[in-house]
C-alpha cells in the first residue's frame, strides 16, 4: 500500500476508485465498504484507494469540543492496509483545506489520483459548508469523468455501525458491544511509564499506560484485557480511573496487571491493552485488605473471562464480514439458469440478483471508460419489479452493447424502483440469457436477510 500525504506527490498508471472519510476506528462498516471497494477495483483493473485526513475534521471546525480519536493515524493506516488497498492518502486538515471549496478539491483529487468512480455514504459531504453532498458531487463527476456510487451504511440489530456510536458506547464502559462492531477489541496503546508504585506495594504491580490525550478512553472500572509486549501476548486485569482508595480528585490513569508476568523493568517498552469485558466499577476501599481481596477476585474473574474467550490471531475477532453472505450462486436447472441471490435488505437482494446475472452473461469491461445510466420502474409487488429490473438490464444490454457491473438502489418501495448502474462496452458473452422469469419466484425474508431465486429464459 502506498502512503502519500500531497495529492501532487502521486505517480499513478491506472485509474482509481476511491472513498473519502474520516474512518476513524475502521469498524465493520468501515471495512464492508472498503472489501467492496477493493473487489470493484480488482474486477476492473484500477486501483482501490482511500483519502482521510489528520487532524479530524471536527477537531479543527469544533475546537472547544473536538472529536476524541478511536485509532491514531499509524493504527489507522495498519488496520487499512489489511483490507487490500492500493493507495492511502493522509491529508493535513486546517483551516485552509476547511476553505477548499468541494469543486477545487475534487478537481485535485480526479488530476492526481486519476478518480473513476467515488464510493461515498448516504449523507456524505465535503468542502467548504459541506457543499459537496452526492448531487453535488455527481454533477461534478459529468463534468469531470467520473461516477458516484452510494454505498448503504452497514447495520447490526437494527441500528447504523458509526463511529460516534462505538465512542458513546466506550465512554459507557461497553467494550463487548464496541467489539462487535469494531470487529477487534477496543485498545489502547502506549508508552510504560513510572507511576506511584502502589500496586508493587500491595503485590499487584502495575504498569502505567502514557496514552494520548485526543484518544477516547473507556469508561472509569475495572476490566478483564489482554496486554501485548512486542509479539508476546499475556492476560491482564486493567484498572481506568483515578484510585480512589489511594487519591482524592487524582489524575486519570490507564494501568494494567500483568497475570503470571515477572518482567520488571518495562519502563519506556510499548505497550497495548485490549478492553474485553468490564469487571465492574472503580470503588473507594477505606481498608486495604479488603482491597487486596478484592483484586484477588477481579484476578480469578478476569481468568475464567479469558481462559472462555474464542481469540483470533492478533486482536481480530471472528470476522462477520458485511454481514452477508455471498451476494448470489448459480443454482442447478433442468432446462434454464438459475441464480439464487441474497441481501441484508431488499436492495441488497437487487443488486445481487443483477450482478449474479451479469456474472452468467459476460465478463465486466476491464479497464474501459464507465458509463452511467438511470432506471426508474413501476410494478405490482416487489416480485415484480424485480423480473421488470432484471429485464430492463438484459434489454439495456442488447440495444445498448453495455455491461453493469455496479448497482445502486436509489429508492425502493413494492411499487417503485429507482436505480443507478455503472457499466462499459460488452466485449465477451458466455451465455445468452432472454429474460427473467416469475417461475418459482418468491423474496423471503430470513434471519440473516433477504433471499430469492430467479429463473432466465435461454
Amino acid at each position: 500500500m502506498e502512503i502519500i500525504d500531497d495529492l501532487s506527490s502521486a505517480k499513478l498508471d491506472n485509474d482509481t476508485i476511491l472513498t473519502i472519510g474520516a474512518f476513524d476506528g475502521v469498524h465493520r462498516g468501515h471495512q464492508c465498504l472498503i472489501q467492496q471497494l477493493v473487489e470493484a477495483a480488482r474486477q476492473t483493473n484500477r486501483l482501490a484507494g482511500l483519502i482521510t485526513f489528520y487532524s479530524h475534521p471536527n477537531a479543527v471546525l469544533s475546537p472547544h469540543d473536538p472529536t476524541r480519536y478511536l485509532s491514531t493515524p499509524g493504527e489507522k493506516a495498519a488496520l487499512l492496509e489489511k483490507l487490500g488497498l492500493d493507495i492511502l492518502a493522509i491529508l493535513s486538515f486546517d483551516q485552509k483545506m476547511a476553505q477548499t471549496s468541494a469543486q477545487d478539491f475534487i478537481a485535485q483529487v480526479r488530476r492526481h489520483l486519476h478518480l473513476a468512480e467515488l464510493w461515498v455514504g448516504v449523507d456524505f459531504a465535503l468542502g467548504r459548508r459541506r457543499e459537496g453532498d452526492v448531487e453535488a458531487l455527481r454533477d461534478m463527476g459529468r463534468e469531470l469523468g467520473f461516477t458516484v456510487r452510494v454505498i448503504e451504511p452497514l447495520t447490526r440489530q437494527g441500528q447504523i455501525i458509526s463511529s460516534t456510536r462505538i465512542r458513546s458506547l466506550l465512554l459507557k464502559g461497553k467494550v463487548r458491544q464496541v467489539a462487535q462492531l469494531l470487529g477487534r477489541y477496543p485498545s489502547l496503546a502506549g508508552e510504560v511509564v513510572r507511576g506511584s508504585q502502589r500496586g508493587h506495594s500491595l503485590g499487584f504491580p502495575t504498569a502505567n499506560l502514557e496514552v494520548r490525550k485526543e484518544q477516547v478512553v473507556p469508561a472509569d472500572g475495572i476490566y478483564a484485557a489482554y496486554a501485548r509486549l512486542g509479539e508476546e501476548w499475556h492476560l491482564g486485569v486493567a484498572n481506568v480511573g483515578v484510585r480512589p482508595s489511594f487519591e482524592i480528585a487524582g489524575e486519570r490513569i490507564v494501568e494494567v496487571h500483568i497475570l503470571d508476568f515477572f518482567e520488571e523493568d518495562i519502563y519506556g517498552c510499548d505497550l497495548v491493552v485490549e478492553f474485553v469485558e468490564r469487571l465492574r466499577d472503580e470503588v473507594r476501599f477505606t481498608d486495604i485488605e479488603e482491597l487486596k481481596a478484592q483484586i484477588e477476585r477481579d484476578i480469578a474473574q478476569a481468568r475464567r473471562i479469558l481462559g472462555e474467550e474464542k481469540r483470533g490471531t492478533g486482536s481480530e475477532l471472528s470476522n462477520e464480514g458485511c454481514g452477508m453472505r455471498k451476494g448470489f450462486e448459480e443454482v442447478e436447472h433442468t432446462a434454464d439458469l438459475a441464480i439464487r441471490a441474497y441481501g441484508r435488505d431488499v436492495k441488497e437482494l437487487f443488486a445481487s440478483a443483477a450482478h449474479g446475472m451479469f456474472a452468467l452473461m459476460t465478463e465486466p469491461p476491464l479497464g474501459e471508460p464507465a458509463r452511467e445510466r438511470e432506471v426508474s420502474l413501476e410494478a405490482m409487488d416487489y416480485e415484480g419489479l424485480l423480473v421488470d429490473w432484471l429485464n430492463e438490464l438484459i434489454y439495456l444490454h442488447e440495444v445498448e452493447g453495455e455491461t453493469y457491473y455496479q448497482f445502486a438502489i436509489e429508492t425502493l418501495s413494492p411499487t417503485k424502483l429507482k436505480a443507478l448502474m455503472i457499466g462499459g462496452p460488452t466485449k465477451c458473452k458466455t451465455k445468452a440469457i432472454k429474460a427473467a422469469t416469475f417461475h418459482d419466484l418468491k423474496i423471503e425474508e430470513t434471519a440473516n436477510g433477504f433471499v430469492a431465486t430467479i429463473v432466465f429464459d435461454v
